[in-house]
């Protein structure tokens, strides 16, 4: 063997034990990468959706009007309310079914509460907007009695209120509801509901929150919610009347916890609550929001981590 190929050997030897730790570091560092890398594809796959813009709204009000000329309907595909018939509280009357509640309307005879009242500026706003904590088989509540939390209502005459209903019928032997509802304040009357279940949390969740949104587009009001498998916002109801209330809230309420506290405290919060104003969603801060506060029963307590945007309630 000569010199030269001797130095060729032991120069090709120190190159390869020069690269051979980085590689080895290279290797040992594939797998925290890769978990990274699947940790932000889950970011991505359930991102937090934005309020739609006014132009966003009006093309989907088009999109739902030429449907309906097709003989189509968007609005309310899931709604439990004309398909379901086990009965539940929320559902309109008929025979063998629960009584109704009272309204989600603040100021109930029995009624506390606790978040956000958007009494300032309301001529100039048209919507609400906010990011809402829910819970499926979480709580048992006492007999008798019913949680509306979040429940979301948009400032400016609107007419529909999106309302997570806990609720525990008198007398009922099938303990608990989790449902999501659509109020409508011009008929009086419950006009969508859906079982909150793992169905519903796959769907319309993230982080166990869903994403709601309340607006006045041409002169007729929309309650949606945001869906992750569709990634686009989902009709619930429609009314093309106003509502007789200039404000509106977005608050934790409960009906009858005077008779019974729950076994399992429900701990909740609203976040993100944005109001359309002036054609521009903004943060619901004091320059359009207040404090909505009775005093809540069976030792809960409210606070807020923004004023008056994100509020919680035993979180």
């Amino acid at each position: 063997m000569t010199t030269k190929t001797i130095k060729t050997i032991l120069f090709a030897s120190l190159i390869a034990a020069m690269i051979l730790p980085f590689s080895a570091m290279e290797f040992a560092q594939a797998a925290p990468n890769e978990t990274a890398n699947e940790k932000t594809k889950e970011k991505i796959d359930k991102f937090e959706p934005q309020p739609e813009t006014i132009e966003e709204a009006l093309s989907e009000q088009v999109k739902i009007q030429n449907a309906s000329l097709r003989g189509e309907n968007l609005i309310g595909k899931n709604n439990e309310i004309d398909t379901d018939t086990t009965p539940h509280p929320m559902k309109k009357s008929g025979p063998g079914e629960e009584p109704k509640p009272l309204t989600p309307e603040p100021g109930g005879a029995t009624d506390n509460y606790f978040g956000s009242h958007l009494n300032k500026s309301t001529s100039s706003m048209a919507g609400a907007y906010s990011k809402n904590e829910v819970h499926d088989n979480g709580y048992t509540l006492a007999d008798g009695t019913t949680l509306y939390a979040p429940t979301l209502m948009s400032p400016g005459n609107g007419s529909l209120e999106i309302v997570t209903a806990y609720y525990n019928p008198s007398g009922a032997t099938y303990g608990t509801l989790d449902k999501l509802y659509v109020y409508d304040h011009v008929t009086d009357d419950w006009e969508y509901s859906d079982t909150i279940d793992s169905s519903f949390m796959n769907t319309y969740t993230s982080g166990g929150n869903y994403y709601a949104e309340v607006m006045e587009i041409s002169g007729t009001w929309y309650a949606k919610i945001y869906n992750f498998d569709t990634s686009s916002w989902e009709t619930l109801h429609s009314q093309s009347s106003d509502g007789s209330r200039s404000d509106g809230w977005y608050i934790w309420e409960e009906d009858g916890f005077s008779s019974g506290c729950p076994t399992v405290d429900p701990e909740i919060e609203g976040d993100l609550l944005k109001v359309l104003y002036n054609g521009n969603w903004v943060l619901a801060t004091s320059t359009y929001s207040n404090t909505y506060d009775t005093g809540l029963p069976c030792s809960f307590s409210g606070t807020w981590d923004n004023n008056y945007y994100n509020w919680r309630v035993n979180d």
